[in-house]
């Protein structure tokens, strides 16, 4: 069972952490991020600023586990990429870009989604959720001004609400 990192440990560490990807047109791999190295303590809050092209998403696809670097090491939460379950660090890791709405069943209401941060993934895994994940959720939807809309199909929430939701 994976547990929250330890405060006095790093929540991120990149070392050098580079990302290729195929490029057909030039039929060469081209680099996404080149040697990235950087730590993230327990608590820090940061912004990840550049143009576009520039391996922002990457990077934080990588630091959300969501992504394996093609050279380099990434520990996240003490727990080393590519000798850890990542869909089970996943669990303590708080993720969303704008894909992530693309993904999500159009069958899922504002609720459903809530509660898929419970578990890290897309799906609403209802075995896995206790009552204090579903209290945790309605407190959340009700911090975000989203209570009246947790019974509504996700997909027919303004696109405000979505990412109000997506918080």
């Amino acid at each position: 069972m994976m547990r929250p990192a330890d405060d006095a440990l790093p929540a991120l560490v990149l070392d050098a952490v580079t990302v290729w990807e195929w490029d057909e047109r030039t039929r060469a791999r081209q680099p996404l991020l080149s040697d990235v190295s950087c730590s993230v303590g327990a608590g820090e809050q940061w912004a990840v600023l550049g143009p576009n092209g520039a391996g922002k998403s990457t990077l934080l696809d990588i630091a959300a586990g969501m992504r394996h670097p093609s050279r380099g090491a990434v520990r996240i939460l003490g727990e080393t990429v590519g000798h850890v379950d990542l869909r089970a660090l996943r669990e303590h890791i708080g993720h969303v870009d704008v894909r992530t709405e693309e993904r999500l069943s159009p069958r899922h209401t504002a609720l459903d989604v809530a509660l898929t941060g419970a578990t890290g993934t897309i799906q609403v895994l209802r075995e896995r959720l206790t009552a204090a994940h579903r209290r945790r959720a309605a407190i959340l939807l009700a911090q975000f001004g989203c209570s009246p809309i947790a019974d509504h199909a996700f997909s027919s929430c303004s696109q405000g609400e979505r990412r109000r939701v997506l918080r």
